[in-house]
């Protein structure tokens, strides 16, 4: 009897593992949602929309690559000194424009030229003193490099050509008037000083003309407008 009760509980030991085996192999596999496709916006666009959006991205791409805007530098400059070679006092005026390093001049000079006379005071006394003997009128256009230092500081050279106008009264000691009109080769070299990109400069100018009555010309200058491009 009892080896009939355990050979029994045996067999439904054996029944329920595999029933539970059973149960296990017939349960339905977990649940996996399948990925959704992406669907491309751009699909549910029409070839209009299309166009503007590329147009859109173009004008975005251009305006990152387009270059800041740029002004060259834009001034007048004022000057006097003295001359020789003609032997008076000298003035000046010029209209600049820098574009890069390039420099445009228009430049215009005015000399008074003078003599020395001497008046007897006694028979071994003179006095001296200076009469005016002459003028020279210049018009200038001329083309040369100007560089600009982040000190505000710049330095430019140039040369060009030049039409000129000079008057003589006296010849020697006698009083005559004589006009001459001629070309020349203009040149000048000049140092600024200036205080912002707008403003005020101050400065030296070496200038001169070769030509049929050349002359050289120093004297300190002083300048209003855009000084350094920005």
């Amino acid at each position: 009897m009892k080896y009939l009760f355990f050979v029994a509980l045996l067999s439904l030991s054996f029944v329920c593992a595999k029933g539970q085996d059973t149960v296990k192999r017939s349960a339905p596999a977990p649940h996996r949602e399948k990925p959704i496709p992406l669907i491309i916006h751009s699909l549910n666009e029409s070839p209009e929309e299309l166009r503007r959006e590329h147009q859109q991205r173009d004008s975005i791409r251009w305006a990152s690559q387009k270059p800041e805007s740029h002004h060259p530098a834009l001034y007048v400059d004022f000057g006097f000194g003295g001359a020789v070679g003609v032997n008076g006092l000298q003035g000046n005026y010029s209209l600049n424009y820098q574009y890069d390093r390039s420099l445009f001049t228009v430049r215009g000079v005015g000399i008074e030229t003078f003599r020395t006379k001497s008046s007897e005071v006694t028979p071994v006394n003179y006095f001296l003193f200076p009469e005016a003997s002459g003028s020279l009128t210049q018009y200038a256009f001329l083309y040369g490099w100007r560089f600009t230092s982040r000190f505000n500081q710049a330095f430019s050279v140039s040369a060009g050509i030049s039409t000129n106008d000079r008057f003589f009264y006296y010849e020697g000691s006698q009083r005559v008037h004589i006009e001459d009109h001629y070309a020349g080769v203009p040149f000048e070299a000049n140092y600024q000083w200036f205080t912002r990109r707008f403003g005020v400069s101050f400065g030296l100018k070496l200038s001169g003309d070769i030509s049929q009555h050349s002359f050289v010309g120093f004297g300190v200058d002083m300048g209003l407008g855009f000084h350094k491009s920005h």
